[in-house]
């Protein structure tokens, strides 16, 4: 007597079969999706200023400064200020992630879509970091650049702001540096020297992956809640 093995499919194959160009195809519209809701999330008032998770704070190397503005008259509502300012900036250069998201997102290629496809909940959002964030800092700083340079809080413009703190900071160091010449001391106050708008870029573009990961996993997790049939055919368990 014969037998014959017939090969079993695994599970998922018998659920369905997505070529590479579907998977391709869906893992773009997830991600532009993605970038969509966190555009609209990220770009309301005070959602970065009053969320934890998201919250921009004066750059490391301006906690001498911090200490020393803070002593003096008025110094210390001029951090706060400041601080608001680069949140305010990040929520309304948030508006303008989904025309820059999107020009990444579709002209990306996937080494492994299939891959992405099985992987972890923010296994596409993790690839997009990996193989465009420096191409995106370079698209999206001029937006920040451009906020930066509005006058969105008060008067004065978050640059102007930062201008002010730095300058004022700056001048106290040059000035205990003098007399620390004096007297013999070796230890100086060094000049805070951030590039203001690359240290808000990378600070906002951080929570907009953040976000999109979390906008993935509701994608992974019901892609029946959404209308694109590619995304329901890749990501339907």
């Amino acid at each position: 007597m014969l037998f014959f093995t017939i090969p079993v499919m695994a599970e998922s194959s018998l659920k369905k079969s997505i070529t590479n160009d579907d998977a391709v195809q869906g893992l773009k519209e997830a991600l532009v999706k993605a970038a969509t809701s966190s555009s609209q999330i990220l770009s309301k008032e005070d959602a970065y200023y009053k969320n934890p998770l998201y919250f921009i704070d004066m750059p490391k190397d301006a906690e001498n400064l911090i200490k020393v503005v803070s002593n003096i008259p008025g110094g210390k509502e001029k951090i706060d200020e400041v601080v608001l300012r680069l949140n305010r900036t990040a929520e309304s250069a948030a508006k303008e992630i989904i025309p820059i998201f999107k020009e990444s997102v579709l002209s990306m290629s996937f080494d492994d879509a299939f891959s992405l496809v099985a992987g972890t909940d923010t296994a596409a959002t993790e690839y997009l970091k990996k193989t465009t964030y420096e191409n995106l800092v370079s698209l999206y700083k001029p937006k920040i650049n451009d906020v930066l340079d509005q006058k969105i809080v008060g008067e004065k413009s978050t640059s102007e702001a930062w201008t002010s703190l730095v300058t004022t900071y700056n001048k106290a160091g040059a000035a205990s540096n003098k007399l620390g010449s004096l007297f013999g001391k070796t230890k100086e106050v060094t000049p805070v020297e951030t590039d203001l708008a690359q240290y808000a870029t990378e600070k906002a573009l951080d929570a907009v992956f953040i976000q999109m990961g979390e906008e993935e996993k509701k994608i992974r997790g019901n892609p029946a809640a959404y209308a694109s049939s590619i995304i329901q055919k890749i990501f339907s368990k």
